[in-house]
């Protein structure tokens, strides 16, 4: 699962490595990577993605929010757009820890989390502030642990290798 295809997130070496594996993105996120706005355009290197090869899954954005990767609740994507048109979080449920919402860049900070801040790229403001209301609500729901994407402040917080969450 790809969160987003911008190139600092998916790069070649990453999709060599699992060359039959599927590729599960926004079906959103895919088409406007290839034909991104002029202020997107920078972050979007398709010769990282637009290779032979590749198979890839659409996910239809809100059609199929929840997905459920491997029909056991464990890892379900969540559709957040606003950082880019396809965006989307990962919410990890294990049996021990609970669940662990990835948001990646849906919530930059915890400022942005608590509407203090925007991030400084995004591709929609309104989709930003609806999808950081959309996590805060799932995360109150299930009692999920937020890992914003770019927090080193949140970091001493969470287990890092090689401890881990099962």
């Amino acid at each position: 699962m790809s969160c987003f295809l911008i190139f600092i997130r998916i790069t070649p070496a990453q999709l060599d490595a699992f060359p039959a594996q599927k590729h599960i993105v926004q079906r959103r996120e895919y088409e406007y990577a290839f034909t991104p706005d002029w202020f997107a355009a920078g972050a979007y290197a398709r010769k990282d993605f637009d290779r032979p090869g590749l198979s890839w899954q659409f996910l239809e954005g809100e059609a199929s929010d929840h997905y459920d990767l491997f029909g056991d609740g464990v890892l379900q994507t969540v559709f957040t757009p606003g950082h880019t048109l396809g965006h989307q979080s990962i919410l990890v449920t294990l049996p021990n820890n609970g669940s662990i919402l990835l948001a990646a860049d849906a919530v930059y900070t915890m400022d942005h989390w608590h509407e203090r801040a925007l991030p400084g790229f995004l591709a929609s403001a309104v989709d930003t502030v609806r999808s950081v209301g959309k996590l805060r609500m799932l995360a109150e729901q299930v009692g999920a642990t937020l890992v914003p994407g770019h927090d080193p402040e949140m970091w001493s917080q969470f287990r890092l290798a090689p401890d881990f969450y099962d």
